[in-house]
């Protein structure tokens, strides 16, 4: 597609991946960025705590001395604790040697109209046998992880999103307020000015807040 030389055209040192339906995934997470720099890492991943072994998510293990991750569906280890979030960081060389590598397909398990069917896809995770140097970072699930896969999840992800903009707004104001809001996106990327402007502020009486 020539995506790959645009990125490479413009600069671009890394690349960051989220999943659509994970409202707390963070697209530039200074954490997980630095630290796959100052480790020259091909990819850093960040891995949450699995709730219990029938948890619907891939976990993390190891393979022939190498880190690899193992969807719900095929039977990992019940001993892997760690699930993936499929948030990745890839260095652009590591994306130039494995650009051109054909991915297996999994028989996935599905349901539509109420009918199980299969379904073979991709996983992304399964460039991670070509990385020779692999990080993975242990987050709290609360900070980025809550999938919204059904109507179920609605619930739960408000009160995810909700938490994490009234931390944001603990560290920059010191205060705890207890009004439903939510905050501009550029909260959770302060700049030096916004820091100075909301210290010790107090939040306005409206839904949505800017800054």
């Amino acid at each position: 597609s020539g995506l790959f030389e645009k990125w490479k055209a413009a600069g671009i040192e890394f690349v960051q991946t989220i999943l659509i339906d994970n409202p707390l995934a963070e697209p530039f997470d200074p954490n997980q960025i630095g630290i796959h720099y100052k480790k020259g890492a091909d990819v850093t991943l960040k891995a949450i705590e699995r709730l219990n072994v029938s948890e619907n998510v891939g976990v993390i293990g190891m393979k022939e001395g190498k880190i690899c991750i193992v969807e719900y569906s095929e039977n990992p280890p019940k001993e892997w604790n760690l699930a993936n979030t499929s948030l990745f960081s890839f260095s652009m060389p590591f994306i130039e040697k494995v650009k051109d590598v054909d991915l297996p397909l999994h028989e996935v398990k599905k349901f539509l109209h109420s009918k199980p069917v299969l379904k073979q896809e991709c996983f992304i995770f399964d460039l991670l046998p070509h990385a020779e140097k692999l990080e993975v970072i242990l987050y709290p699930r609360k900070e980025i992880f809550a999938p919204l896969k059904n109507r179920e999840d609605v619930g739960p992800v408000q009160r995810a999103l909700l938490e994490r903009d009234r931390d944001c707004i603990h560290k920059l104001t010191g205060t705890s307020p207890k009004q439903i809001f939510e905050l501009d996106a550029r909260f959770h990327y302060p700049t030096e000015g916004l820091k100075e402007k909301w210290q010790r502020a107090e939040l306005p009486p409206t839904s949505y807040i800017e800054p």
